[in-house]
């Protein structure tokens, strides 16, 4: 009774799995029926089989880009912070030369933005000649930068809004003003 006990808690496990994987001390090893059954339980796992490998076949897809990712994303990176960096050196050393152009430009703007709506009653040559006078002390770098500029910045404020004809007259004369105060005449 005994042996047939024990065969029936053998079918059981056979059942749900392999002999192999129970590890009861209790249950004898026939190593020739696990070899037969072993082949049958095959024939009903390669239905799940081309599944797992599908799904390996993706977890290795996706893993691979991983690895590669960090040295594929670390140089790109790499290159762009390097000219980032080159070009702030660059730029770091010609600051003065950016400085004098965009000031020089500013001031190009101010004088078409002047000549194109000047009043009838003012002189179109003395605005010129100011501005030829100032960008003249501008090559030369006998300009005091800091009356210049509050000078523009002063008349951009004056003319942002449409005024009147008579504030708008005030600001250009205050504008030439400044401009004539900016420029440094060198002592000979």
């Amino acid at each position: 009774m005994q042996e047939s006990h024990q065969g029936k808690e053998q079918e059981k496990p056979e059942e749900n799995g392999p002999v192999e994987e129970i590890d009861d001390p209790s249950l004898p090893e026939e190593p020739e029926e696990t070899e037969e059954e072993e082949p049958a339980e095959e024939e009903d796992e390669p239905v799940e089989e081309p599944e797992d490998e599908d799904w390996a076949e993706e977890d290795e897809e996706e893993v691979i880009p991983r690895r590669g990712c960090l040295k594929g994303c670390l140089a790109p990176i790499a290159v762009i912070f390097v000219i980032m960096l080159v070009l702030i050196i660059i730029a770091y050393s010609k600051r003065d030369t950016i400085h004098a152009s965009l000031l020089s430009r500013i001031i190009a703007n101010t004088q078409n933005q002047i000549l194109s709506k000047l009043p009838d009653d003012m002189d179109e040559k003395t605005v010129e000649a100011a501005f030829e006078r100032l960008k003249k002390a501008m090559k030369e770098k006998h300009v005091n930068e800091e009356v210049l500029t509050e000078a523009v910045e002063e008349y951009q404020e004056a003319t942002q809004e449409e005024p009147p004809l008579e504030e708008k007259k005030q600001a250009i004369n205050r504008l030439m003003d400044g401009l004539n105060a900016a420029v440094i005449v060198p002592e000979e």
